[in-house]
């Protein structure tokens, strides 16, 4: 089970490289209108390509009960908009109850999965895989369903600054929602915290050029005195005038 929060297309790519087998339930392509629509038809062709299959909505609920029947990995977008309220974003969605019926009906374990920031910008992420959760734990759809709302929730509170690239029925959500005022804040008090660390190091960076050009300049100015005397000295006649003038001679001027 995933969600369109973060780079989640990565992660189900290398979750399809280590599972043989693997089937995708995604939406049709659609015309290339820019990068992110070519990427999606690079990774459509990759699943292909290596053997894994891609499954559109819209009559997919018994191709893919079929397949976890078969003991087959599919994977499903949680944020799929329906007609089942869902508590989620701080609001009651519209959204699909399909993963937790599937699980529910073949009696197959849902294993959430989450990207999150790891530093160094969007396409610097990591991917984690939490513990099964297992259907029949559950007393039916509606409270299973309730649950992995509450899972998909609780991811997307811990990385804030992704919910901001969600799509599907979260990104729908999030911009409608108090909710997104409080991660809003959250985002904002961490990136003031960032802020500061950078204000503080690029100070502490300008104070140690400025020390280093302090001492260049002192040392520079010790061999430019030094080059100086050594020059005036250069000449025999010179050395003589300077050997006589510290014995006391005088020398004479012209």
């Amino acid at each position: 089970m995933f969600s369109h929060v973060g780079e989640y297309g990565s992660l189900m790519v290398a979750v399809a490289s280590r599972q043989p087998g693997f089937n995708v339930c995604a939406a049709p392509l659609r015309p290339a209108r820019g990068l992110d629509d070519l990427i999606r038809q690079s990774r459509t062709q990759w699943y292909r390509e290596n053997g894994h299959r891609v499954i559109h909505p819209g009559g997919a609920y018994p191709v893919l009960g079929g397949l976890l029947a078969d003991g087959e990995t599919c994977a499903i977008a949680f944020d799929v908009l329906g007609r089942k309220d869902t508590p989620l974003c701080g609001g009651q969605i519209g959204m699909a109850s399909g993963i937790a019926s599937l699980a529910y009906e073949h009696d197959v374990p849902v294993v959430p999965a989450f990207t999150s920031a790891a530093g160094g910008g969007r396409h610097r992420v990591l991917g984690r895989l939490e513990a099964p959760i297992e259907p029949r734990s559950f007393s039916g759809v509606d409270e299973l369903h309730a649950h992995l709302a509450g899972v998909v929730d609780a991811g997307i509170s811990e990385n804030p600054e992704l919910a901001y690239q969600a799509g599907g029925a979260i990104g729908w959500a999030f911009e409608r929602t108090a909710y997104a005022r409080k991660l809003e804040r959250q985002l904002h008090r961490a990136r003031h915290r960032e802020d500061k660390s950078l204000r503080r190091a690029a100070a502490a960076e300008s104070r140690r050029a400025a020390a280093r050009a302090r001492l260049d300049a002192v040392e520079g100015s010790r061999w430019w005195t030094l080059g100086a005397a050594l020059s005036r000295a250069g000449s025999p006649l010179r050395r003589a005038s300077i050997g006589r003038a510290a014995n006391g001679d005088r020398v004479p001027s012209g």
